[in-house]
This record gives C-alpha cells, structure tokens and sequence, in this order.
C-alpha cells in the first residue's frame, strides 16, 4: 500500500512556492539553483521597468516579471482553473491537486513537492548558513530570515496596520497586534483624517494645522512644534555623534538618523509612490514626491503668501526675503543661501588648485 499522502501540507508548499514567485527571493529549480551570498552587499544591476524594482539577477527579474506583471496566463488548471505564465509554474501548482511529493530527503526520509523546499530543509541537518548579514557576522538558513535580520539594523517596518499607522518588521507582529485589538484610536483630528491613541499626540499634531511652536531653543532662537524635536536639535549644537556606522565609520547624533543612514548600504527603499511607482528610502522623501502629482503646497511664505512643496524649499526661499547665507566657503568666506550653491561655488577652488 502507497505511501499516505498529507494533502494539506502540499498545499502549505505549494502556496510557499507560490509566495517565492511573487517575492523572487528564491529563484525555482527548472531555471537557476542560485545561492545568494548576501542580500546586503549584492549589486542589484537588473532593474524591472514596470515598477523599478531591482535584482541582483536576471534570471529573477524574469521570474518576477511572468510571475507579478504578466497578465496572460494560458496555462489553466483543469481542476480549479487557475492560470500560470508557464509550463514549470503549473507542474508544481498541480501537486497540491495530486499530492505528488518527488522530492525525499535522504537523511531522515521527509518528501517535498517543490526541489526548493527540500534544498532549504537540508540546511537544518547541515547547518549550512548562505545568507550572511553586511553589516554584522550573523548568518541564516534562509533568505526570508536575513531580511528579518537585516530590518534590525535598518529599522525598517514595512509592515502597516491601515487603523492606527503603527508599523511592524514581521507580518507576524502586524498580525498579533489585529487580534489583540489594541489599535483603537479614540482622537481624532477635525481637519484632517488623523488619530491617536494618546490626546498628548493629536495636541502635537494639531499645531501642524495652527503653526504653533512653542518648544524653543535657547541656543539658537530656532522653534519647534514638540519637546521630542528639540531634544533632538540640541543634539546638533552639542556636537557629539554616539551613533556610528559599523560599515563605513560615520556617526551621527540620533539613533534615527543611523538606521536612515543603514539603508544606503542596504539599499532599501520601502516607500513606494503610488502614482508613478518610484521608491523611496524614506518616508518623508515620499511625501515631499507625492506632492509633485498632487499639487499640494502646504508651505506658505509669511513675508510674500508664496507657497512651497517642502519645508526646505520654503527655508531657502525666506532667506531670499532676510538675506541670510549661512553656508560659508572655507576658502575665501563667501556665504551663500543653501548647500546646493555652496558646493557648486567649491569646485572653482577645486579647479585652481589642481
């Protein structure tokens, strides 16, 4: 008599089969058995020109094109009429209808659907560990692991609970904090859609609206709309920086600013414009970008009622108004109104002393 075979957890290896198409992290045995050393340090050349997302190969660009983009599916199913890009794809889609589990591990007899799946089961008799982490010694079985890994070092939440805005590095995390129920968010704001579990909060926000800033810097004059940023601006006057870059040695005075830094290493770029699909590494980069489809200028000038995407643009534009030029060349004391122009201004003495 044949083997018994355990439907539901072919469905369970099929479906994760399922989930490597779409996320490309695994590339599938019928094309390429690549290990990826590190999702860190590997160059990212191949770029998909749908939506921008990049690969380290092109084997997996293409995976991720059939399997994400490609809206022709003739390969249908004919026991539950799901439609696949190619012939392999539906192959390993029908072993969750058969049952079929081709692939047997020699050392303690466990049978997979999917080659992928047993290749990455062998790593728990051997303990091999491929997927090294750039930034710090620690290695893992599996690719999804290192991504985990890799969020503590960046500080990436990709996760978002769509109540209460809170973020989450693990779909897990996001998934327990639904079912506690705990993101009930009895303050609300009057002019915009925000809310808050604390009424602490939605005071904070509500100075967006009126411009109040009570929080002042005895230093420098400079005001701020919370306590939290002012903390953080005296860091700048201080002078220290405790916070260093383990790979490249820069430091900096935030903790924050660190993980913001990381991801230039890493590559990463979890905020996605909706509109035109371009990514950003950091959330308030995305929102000054949405701007420029939305034709929002929320900045307004006191002295003129022009108005500005960023706050930024607003700053350099006030000193067209007070005439203050606070980056200063090294060389020869020339001020100018930003850092752009400053720069620009450097390369001339740049030019004459080579």
């Amino acid at each position: 008599m044949s083997e018994e075979v355990n439907l539901s957890l072919i469905k369970t290896e099929v479906e994760e089969f399922n989930c490597i198409l779409n996320s490309t992290e695994v590339i599938h045995t019928v094309h390429s058995d690549i290990t990826f050393k590190s999702q860190v340090d590997t160059p990212r050349p191949f770029v998909c020109t749908i939506c921008r997302k990049t690969f380290a190969y092109k084997n997996v660009l293409r995976i991720h094109i059939l399997g994400v983009h490609t809206v022709d599916k003739p390969l249908k199913c004919n026991v539950c009429g799901k439609g696949f890009p190619q012939r392999s794809h539906l192959i390993i889609h029908m072993r969750s209808h058969t049952g079929e589990r081709p692939f047997k591990c020699d050392l303690c007899g466990k049978a997979f659907a999917i080659k992928t799946i047993l290749k990455s089961h062998m790593r728990i008799h051997t303990d091999e560990r491929p997927y090294q982490c750039g930034m710090c010694p620690k290695a893992y079985r599996q690719s999804s692991d290192l991504t985990k890994h890799v969020r503590t070092h960046t500080g990436l939440k990709p996760y978002r609970c769509q109540r209460c805005d809170n973020t989450f590095n693990h779909v897990s995390h996001l998934k327990r904090h639904l079912q506690a129920e705990t993101c009930v968010m009895p303050f609300k704001c009057d002019i915009c859609e925000f809310t808050s579990k604390k009424a602490i909060k939605l005071e904070r926000h509500l100075r967006l609206h009126d411009g109040k800033r009570p929080y002042k810097c005895d230093l420098c004059e400079k005001d701020f709309n919370s306590s939290a940023h002012l903390s953080r601006h005296y860091g700048t006057h201080s002078g220290l920086k405790p916070y260093k870059c383990e790979m490249c040695g820069k430091s900096f005075n935030q903790n924050h600013n660190l993980k913001s830094h990381i991801r230039t290493h890493s590559g990463e770029k979890p905020h996605e414009c909706n509109f035109c699909r371009k990514r950003f590494g950091h959330k308030p980069d995305l929102t000054v970008h949405m701007r420029t489809h939305t034709g929002e200028k929320p900045h307004k000038c006191l002295f003129c009622d022009k108005c500005f995407n960023s706050s930024h643009s607003l700053t350099r534009h006030i000193r067209t108004h007070t005439g203050e030029k606070p980056y200063r060349c090294i060389a020869c004391f020339k001020a100018f109104v930003d850092n752009a122009h400053l720069s620009r201004h450097m390369k001339i003495h740049l030019k004459l002393k080579s």
